[in-house]
């Protein structure tokens, strides 16, 4: 009786040995986080699922886009300029992309703001570097603020999904819902920019760069202090998003003209840092980083000045003194737009708002007028103002303008209205903003990951991107934002108005 009692106790203890032991695996087994449709595609939510084997969950996906504002695309077709800048070469050779075009007007602030929103400037809203204002009225003020993009940006994207964002000068970004921000923004570019920038930036962490790269980011510092910047913000905060902007090679560019000997060692050190930032981020060993190397403009040499605001000022639709106007030539180089102030105070209410020249005699008198002077003395500049190829860049780049202006050859459209209507220059002006279907305008773009679109693509069979992505090619400045997203996972849509 005793030996049975024993048994039968031995028994039940194995037993809940036994349940036990299934207790604590089945406590022990990893966890994902369930997977559920958002807006734009599939987030994470905290929803926890179990799963049968006990491999690490995959990091989450992590983009860099580096701009380097000016590179013409000229320069790809040169092994002499290729072999000094061995970095940037190496990375071509191993990215996706290659000579893609711009948009028009080809400025920064606009091809900048196309790169995040995948939209020509008519549509998202930034138009140009500069506002429209004949008088300096605004002292040198540039469109630096975000709340003037009237669409949707990857940065807005990046909110819904949660993910986080840093940023370094990229333009238009005063006042972006951006996690850790240093925007481009300056004034007189003295000692008291640095206070505003400061104030500008995430509370914080302008000074904290500063003192860890020992030298701040402003508009005077050189692409060292931004790349690096962006390098460290990168390492210490691991945002999903980085954007960085540097700008040596353009000032170089304005400066001394492409392929000068100053432009190309510019062009070095920049070099330099990216190498940085690829050895620093150990971009070629991970599997959940991306680079995006872009830029937003080619280059071309202006040898003549054409000045259509004289005509106007002579036909009083501007007076200085008074600082009135009621029509007025907006210039961004080799393309330019005639606007009426009446109608585009209008038209910022209605933005849909458009005034022909038909049945208004002042209007089509000024027109015909400005179209004869420009064909008899602007060499290589043409107006137009209907047909198909004005309601074109009307709708895409210039929605308040009655004419547009397209430099076809070397002359550079002035706003300036002292000095002659047409003259030829005795210093070459180095420069662009004209048309973006001359191929000078053309610039770089570059998609690199370790694993490759494609085959991060048959990682995930099921994506709905899937169609998409094998379609996807870097054609333009404005494919920044579908690759972007691709890469991200995300299901963006473009054109959706933003938020107020």
């Amino acid at each position: 009786m005793m030996f049975k009692w024993k048994v039968s106790l031995g028994i039940l203890l194995l037993f809940i040995d036994v349940l036990t032991y299934s207790f604590l695996k089945a406590k022990d087994k990893p966890t994902v986080k369930q997977i559920k449709s958002s807006k734009h595609g599939k987030i994470l939510t905290n929803d926890k699922v179990s799963i049968s084997n006990s491999k690490s969950k995959k990091p989450k996906r992590k983009l860099i886009i580096l701009s380097i504002d000016g590179f013409p695309a000229n320069y790809l077709d040169h092994p002499e300029i290729l072999d000094q800048i061995p970095n940037l070469k190496n990375l071509f050779a191993k990215s996706q992309g290659g000579r893609i075009a711009t948009i028009n007007p080809s400025v920064t602030y606009a091809s900048h703001t196309s790169m995040i929103t995948g939209q020509d400037p008519g549509f998202h809203g930034i138009e140009g570097n500069t506002p429209i204002d004949p008088y300096d009225q605004e002292d040198g003020a540039w469109l630096w603020y975000y709340d003037d993009i009237k669409v949707e940006t990857l940065l807005d994207i990046a909110k819904q999904e949660n993910a986080k964002t840093a940023n370094v000068y990229w333009p238009v970004t005063v006042g972006a819902p951006i996690d850790w921000n240093i925007p481009q923004f300056w004034r007189e570019k003295t000692n008291s920019d640095l206070k505003i920038l400061r104030s500008l930036s995430t509370p914080g962490l302008h000074r904290a760069m500063e003192k860890k790269i020992k030298q701040p980011v402003l508009e005077t510092t050189k692409d060292d202090a931004k790349i690096r910047t962006g390098i460290e913000i990168f390492l210490k905060y691991k945002p999903d998003i980085s954007l960085i902007y540097s700008t040596d090679l353009d000032t170089y560019h304005h400066a001394k003209g492409p392929f000068s000997d100053q432009a190309i060692e510019k062009l070095k050190l920049t070099d330099t840092y990216v190498g940085e930032l690829i050895h620093k981020t150990n971009l070629y060993k991970r599997e959940d980083l991306a680079l995006i190397v872009v830029s937003d403009h080619g280059f071309t040499t202006a040898k003549s000045i054409c000045r259509p605001n004289k005509l106007l000022l002579e036909m009083n639709y501007l007076q200085p003194q008074e600082k009135t106007w009621k029509y007025y030539i907006k210039s961004t180089g080799g393309l330019a737009f005639l606007v009426e102030n009446e109608k585009y105070s209008e038209s910022k209410q209605n933005t849909s708002t458009f005034l022909s020249a038909e049945n208004n005699p002042d209007r089509k008198n000024l027109l015909f007028s400005l179209s004869s002077k420009i064909k008899e003395e602007c060499k290589g500049v043409r107006m137009i103002y209907s047909g198909d190829e004005f309601e074109y860049y009307r709708k895409k780049s210039f929605p308040l303008s009655l004419a547009i202006l397209l430099s076809d050859e070397s002359t550079h459209i002035s706003t300036s209205w002292t000095g002659d209507f047409y003259t030829d220059v005795q210093n070459p002006i180095f420069t662009h903003g004209f048309p973006a279907y001359r191929s000078d305008m053309d610039t770089i773009g570059f998609f690199y990951s370790n694993i490759g679109m494609k085959e991060s693509l048959s990682k995930n069979p099921k994506s709905k991107s899937k169609e998409k992505l094998q379609n996807l090619r870097f054609e333009s400045v404005k494919d920044v934002f579908p690759f972007s997203c691709m890469w991200m996972n995300w299901n963006c849509k473009p054109n959706l108005k933003k938020e107020d």
